[in-house]
């Protein structure tokens, strides 16, 4: 079941989140400094990092969804709507540092309280699709989405539109890892 589900999602996202994941860490692991990461962000080429992050990435996500014996429709609908969330909502409290017209241009103008409560509240209503167990494991994503905060603090400072893809796929899959634990 999950090796048609890809084949077909990715493509109809246009990859963007594959694709920021792949330069995110080409660009934190590759380069040695700020301006040099800056700058392999902006390369279209895919690098060492990104090429191992994104087969990996792909394998994990089938294999995990495999392991899923129960309410699988609904851990991906919720997987989906919450590392959506995850990813957007550091820029409640941290500056975007891309440009103007970048793919996240939105960004730019941040996210004001507004926009993370509607956000919060489609991952409120997607979440009453999981069991009371699988809520509790998905709690298990914030130390991830922590995680790369930090990541990105320490070697960026700010965040960027690709940081945004790696979030969204780190957290996916992080989410899914933990619902095989139930």
């Amino acid at each position: 079941l999950s090796y048609p589900l890809f084949s077909s999602y990715s493509p109809h996202h246009r990859a963007l989140h594959e694709d920021g994941l792949a330069d995110s860490f080409d660009a934190l692991w590759g380069g040695t400094n700020i301006e040099k990461r800056e700058k392999i962000l902006k390369d279209s080429r895919l690098g060492t990092y990104g090429a191992l992050v994104l087969m990996f990435s792909l394998y994990i996500k089938v294999e995990t969804l495999n392991a899923i014996t129960s309410n699988l429709f609904s851990i991906i609908i919720v997987g989906h709507v919450l590392s959506r969330f995850l990813a957007i909502s550091p820029l409640l409290f941290q500056k975007y540092g891309g440009t103007a017209e970048s793919k996240s241009k939105n960004a730019a103008r941040g996210l004001s309280l507004k926009n993370f409560l509607v956000n919060l509240l489609f991952v409120v209503i997607s979440g009453s699709l999981l069991t009371p167990k699988e809520i509790l494991l998905s709690l298990g994503t914030l130390p991830v989405l922590f995680i790369i905060i930090l990541i990105i603090k320490q070697k960026m400072g700010f965040l960027r539109g690709d940081f945004f893809g790696m979030i969204q796929q780190c957290t996916e899959i992080a989410f899914y890892l933990l619902m095989t634990l139930k």
